[in-house]
């Protein structure tokens, strides 16, 4: 890994533990897994607790940071490729959008990392009782 991937998953992810600390530790959230891809340019950090797992990934190239979830598998379940759902799809509209129909959806002005992180934040802090259910709900019907 070349030193500019590794500075920018560090920052990215220091970003969403400073943000999401209480939140990661009320919920029992532990990191699992931290990939570089691109050099860089884009980054995902994973988290999960006993029942959602949680995708956080920055786009350098895109301005974008989003977070995605799914089910999570205890130690003796194998992962059988379910889907990972995009938070605000499921939360903010009720709709589960294509990564094509989310695109339409982007805001006009550029919005910088902090304010797109706390964005997230709040969305999961608040409607975290919430997303598990649909999760639950979603997974039941596969």
């Amino acid at each position: 890994m070349d030193k500019e991937g590794l500075a920018a998953l560090a920052t990215f992810k220091l970003a969403l533990e400073s943000r999401l600390s209480s939140f990661f530790k009320a919920r029992g959230f532990i990191h699992i897994k931290s990939t570089i891809f691109d050099n860089g340019n884009i980054v995902e950090v994973e988290y999960c607790c006993d029942e959602i797992m949680l995708k956080f990934y920055r786009s350098l190239r895109d301005g974008e940071i989003n977070c995605m979830a799914r089910r999570s598998f205890k130690d003796s379940d194998i992962d059988q490729g379910q889907a990972w759902l995009y938070i605000n799809s499921l939360l903010i509209d009720q709709n589960d959008y294509s990564i094509d129909e989310l695109l339409t959806r982007m805001p006009d002005k550029i919005v910088g990392d902090d304010e797109q992180i706390s964005a997230i934040a709040n969305l999961l802090e608040d409607n975290f009782h919430t997303l598990q259910h649909k999760i639950a709900r979603i997974e039941d019907h596969t």
